[in-house]
């Protein structure tokens, strides 16, 4: 966490009370947190009954004082929740590799060309975006993982990625209709990654669950859900994978004379054997 977040706003910076308010809450929470024994565990932080108004000067305060945004950082203007995560359990960073890795991997198998796989961009935890419609117009999230491709100015992911260490799953359903529900149908792929923990015996569990819309980001449906841990047998965990068609990577930019529907496997296996090292290393074991 940056600890210039401590400091106070420059003046004339907040125009009403409340974002007054909502700074020095926010202020006093950090404060508290460092205080803390347990200063470097996870903690979500949410506030609730947040105007859009005010959300947005607290973005703009936080992308002005820290070099890069707080992990999660989300705004839902639906019910009006402004929540950012501090010190991240690296458990929930595991797909990051996974799917560079499967980035790479598409070129590799020519279901990318070079210069296809240079105009989709990798975005993990780092670049926020706003350009949701609907009941979602203000909202704002920094999505954990993203690619968004290059060609023209689309102003959302193609496919998103998001993580949860502790958020209930209905948490992660509302980042889902965020995305594709929010995004008017620019968002083609929405994939949800849920690790849980029994804080008895220190085993983690976790699943992925992928999901679509139609072409306006409505009839919001599953289309996969794999489970991660506990493993499943060897024969089934070899041939689990997630199906990426070409028309997801690419949206509304998918290049001339390419089949749409073509399909990429991203091997599961890969995030088992990269949660499971994390895991471990954190002081877990897989369930």
């Amino acid at each position: 966490m940056d600890e210039s977040l401590l400091s106070i706003p420059p003046p004339n910076f907040c125009t009403s009370e409340a974002e007054n308010r909502l700074i020095n809450q926010i202020q006093s929470d950090l404060r508290s947190h460092l205080r803390s024994s347990k200063k470097k565990d996870e903690r979500t932080i949410t506030y609730k009954d947040v105007a859009p108004e005010t959300a947005q000067t607290i973005i703009k305060w936080l992308g002005q004082k820290t070099t890069t945004l707080p992990s999660g950082l989300y705004y839902n203007s639906v019910p009006r929740t402004l929540r950012f995560t501090l010190w991240p359990n690296l458990i929930r960073t595991a797909h990051q590799d996974w799917l560079h890795r499967a980035m790479s991997r598409m070129k590799e198998t020519n279901f990318l060309t070079p210069e296809e796989h240079m105009n989709l961009v990798l975005y993990s935890g780092m670049t926020g975006f706003n350009s949701f419609s609907g009941p979602y117009k203000s909202s704002y999230r920094v999505p954990d993982q993203a690619i968004v491709p290059a060609i023209g100015t689309l102003p959302l992911p193609s496919l998103v990625l998001e993580s949860g260490w502790g958020e209930s799953r209905e948490e992660l359903y509302a980042l889902r209709d965020l995305w594709l529900v929010g995004g008017s149908g620019s968002v083609k792929i929405v994939m949800l990654v849920n690790w849980t923990v029994d804080e008895e015996t220190r085993k983690v569990s976790g699943d992925i669950e992928v999901f679509g819309g139609d072409s306006l980001g409505g009839d919001v449906q599953r289309v996969q859900k794999e489970v991660i841990f506990p493993a499943p047998s060897p024969e089934v965990a070899e041939k689990q994978s997630i199906r990426v068609a070409r028309k997801q990577l690419f949206g509304s930019s998918l290049p001339m004379n390419e089949d749409p529907d073509k399909i990429t496997f991203i091997e599961l296996k890969y995030l088992r054997l990269i949660a499971e090292e994390i895991i471990r290393k954190e002081g877990y074991v897989p369930a």
